[in-house]
């Protein structure tokens, strides 16, 4: 904190220094007592109560902390409050303040705006680099840029998961993974997409998480009027740079950054999409991916009719391949089925009748049974393959002749669990 001013002190003084006694409403000269504590003038002495009766208009810190404690010492208030929160120093009477520190000068030293704005420029240790203002730490900075800078989050250093290159975004990731890191034509590449409604959009989606065994999750969201921007990252890669001091140690997540990304910016009904969808820092691990809507759907309508955990599986595994779509349904475990059936309420063994939008706390009202399903997964089966669909990029733009890609995945090795039924 700097040092106050002149004109701060002599504010000080004049009240330090002020009479204790006044003129009552006959003309009698009525002299007040002072506190033991912080030498304030007090009311009255008549009871016991009176040393912390102007403890709301004091700055010592002895009688205001004694009475929002309901009287009790400070050793007690020691005792209950381990480690006390943050505090800075008033310059003018050197009590201690946290958020307040403004209100309590301006209220009891006099401080002007103008005083205060000087005393904050004074003591500010941290400049913001967009827009030159300063601030009291780096905690006070990120919330600025927060509030004032969504749209540049993205200053800060990413590090390539290959050779530890740093840029600047994603998209620079991507496009420097292409440059140095490809092995054949066309991967890590920045494809710019727009879909006319949201269903185009859907489709395309599952399409591309499903051939890139990738699942997109949501990082950030900015608004601006009716333009809605959402920003994807890979799900296995962690959204902030502390990923080595987690506290989950079965967690999925394993690298800090992932070339794939997505960038949604929703307007009149349209999409416009930029994505990598190729990874980087990590292999493809179907079985640590997230369900879809789709494929838990499919589940949850097995267990309505009755199905144990094994016929499950076996159910799942004859109409999903490996290498085709739906690669998360195909690794689905026993535990996979277990937290489906507790999330919507289901029991082992029991066949469900009636609405379906009776039974649990589904998220819609109308839920496929298992043979809808499966006609439609036959239906997409009939569709060209992974193979061939991977010769024609998705964006609509044929190539003389793209290579083949092989895909290679390692699964973790998994204890064996005991499923009991649901009481």
């Amino acid at each position: 904190m700097s040092i106050k001013t002149e004109e701060s002190v002599s504010v000080v003084v004049k009240r330090e220094v002020s009479p204790s006694c006044h003129v009552d409403s006959d003309g009698d000269e009525v002299y007040t007592s002072l506190s033991d504590y912080c030498s304030s003038p007090m009311k009255t002495e008549s009871t016991d109560m009176a040393p912390f009766a102007h403890a709301s208009n004091t700055v010592s810190d002895v009688c205001c902390n004694a009475a929002k404690a309901g009287f009790r010492s400070d050793d007690m208030r020691s005792e209950e409050i381990k480690e006390p929160p943050p505090y800075v120093l008033c310059p003018a009477c050197e009590s201690k303040k946290g958020k307040k520190l403004y209100s309590h000068l301006f209220n009891m030293h006099g401080y002007t705006k103008a005083m205060i704005e000087q005393l904050k420029r004074s003591s500010a240790k941290v400049q913001c680099e967009i827009c030159g203002s300063w601030h009291r730490s780096k905690g006070a900075l990120r919330t600025h840029k927060g509030s004032f800078h969504r749209e540049n989050l993205e200053i800060h250093k990413i590090q390539c998961p290959i050779c530890e290159e740093e840029v600047q975004s994603h998209r620079l990731l991507a496009r420097h993974a292409e440059v140095a890191h490809a092995t054949y034509p066309g991967q890590y590449q920045v494809e710019s997409l727009t879909f006319e409604n949201r269903e185009q959009y859907e489709y395309w989606r599952r399409q591309t998480e499903d051939i890139n065994v990738l699942r997109w999750a949501a990082n950030s969201v900015v608004k601006r009027g009716e333009r809605k921007t959402t920003y994807y990252r890979c799900s296995r890669a962690l959204p902030t740079p502390q990923y080595a001091v987690t506290s989950r140690p079965r967690s999925k997540k394993s690298t800090k950054y992932c070339t794939a990304f997505m960038q949604v910016t929703e307007h009149n009904e349209t999409f416009d999409v930029l994505c990598c969808s190729d990874h980087a820092g990590h292999e493809e691990e179907p079985a640590l991916l997230a369900f879809d809507q789709e494929s838990e759907s499919f589940i949850v309508s097995l267990l309505k009719e009755g199905l144990d955990v094994d016929q499950i599986l076996e159910k799942v595994k004859s109409f999903c391949g490996e290498n085709g779509q739906h690669r998360k349904l195909y690794h689905t475990t026993s535990w996979d089925i277990r937290n489906i059936a507790i999330r919507n309420n289901l029991q082992f063994g029991r066949r469900y009748s009636g609405p379906i939008s009776n039974v649990g706390n589904e998220r819609t009202s109308e839920r496929p049974t298992s043979q809808d399903m499966i006609q439609r997964m036959d239906s997409e089966q009939e569709r060209p393959n992974l193979q061939e669909r991977m010769e024609v990029p998705l964006n609509g733009r044929e190539t003389e002749q793209s290579p083949m890609i092989t895909r290679r995945y390692s699964l973790r090795p998994k204890k064996p669990k005991v499923i009991k039924d649901f009481d």
